[in-house]
């Protein structure tokens, strides 16, 4: 006796749809898939109510976003976070990156400021873990030295 087969999409697929919409964070949707066993999301734009499918997210798509190369992770912390957010010459600073970890060197002029620099390369998409080894020249936040009056 042999087993039945089955013949249409409809007999194989997931139902209801496992959806996010176009706002969705990658994280927020890697979570969707894990949770619902699913390897590909449809992306639903609801808005207007016409749930008009605008694509499809599949595993492969929310692993590039993590899978990023560590030279690529060095030039976004050294010029974005460091040159542009922060306002650093990226010269000054010494970074490394290794199969997603950075080390942090160099000297910034407040500790607020080294703070955030750990907190924003942490939270780049592809970076696992921050070994902090900034310096400073002042413990004052640029919220202290705005609000010091200056006479």
């Amino acid at each position: 006796m042999s087993a039945i087969r089955p013949t249409t999409a409809a007999d194989v697929m997931t139902s209801p749809v496992v959806q996010v919409g176009p706002e969705a964070s990658v994280a927020e949707a890697a979570r969707v898939m894990r949770t619902r066993s699913v390897g590909w999301l449809a992306v639903v734009d609801d808005s207007g109510g016409r749930g008009r499918l605008v694509g499809v997210l599949g595993r492969a798509d929310v692993l590039s976003v993590f899978l990023r190369g560590d030279a690529d992770l060095r030039h976004e912390i050294l010029h974005g976070v460091f040159g542009t957010f922060l306002g650093v010459d990226p010269a000054t600073m010494e970074i490394d990156v290794r199969d997603g970890v950075a080390t942090l060197n160099g000297e910034l002029a407040l500790r607020s400021d080294a703070e955030l620099a750990v907190a924003l390369v942490g939270r780049l998409e592809g970076v696992v873990a921050v070994v902090d080894r900034l310096t400073y020249r002042s413990i004052e936040s640029r919220r202290d030295a705005v609000a010091t009056p200056l006479f």
